[in-house]
């Protein structure tokens, strides 16, 4: 099961402490025994963090490869550019290759 990340709303718990006043004792005497004020009346809800990124569309398997296949394509043309200078620089010289 996956534990949900977020805080703990206690805002009727406090509300509710707020209400009942343990020093004064005149106050309680009608609620003796009484188990009222011992839980509040709302459950404690979990507030989300708003991490979760929106999903896109949902693609089919065979949607998704066709898109990564042109991913792919995209970068080895942005890539090319750099091969050749590299290539070029470890290049022997045509002088030298005619002189073999």
């Amino acid at each position: 099961r996956e534990q949900a990340d977020g805080q703990l709303d206690n805002s009727e718990t406090v509300r509710l402490q707020k209400n009942i006043n343990l020093d004064d004792s005149k106050g309680l005497e009608g609620y003796q025994g009484s188990n009222l004020f011992a839980l509040p009346s709302k459950k404690q809800s979990l507030k989300k963090e708003k991490t979760v990124q929106p999903v896109g569309r949902i693609l089919s398997k065979k949607q998704r490869k066709r898109l990564e296949k042109i991913v792919d394509v995209k970068q080895k043309k942005a890539n090319r550019g750099a091969l050749l200078s590299a290539l070029a620089s470890v290049q022997v010289d045509s002088s030298m290759l005619a002189g073999l």
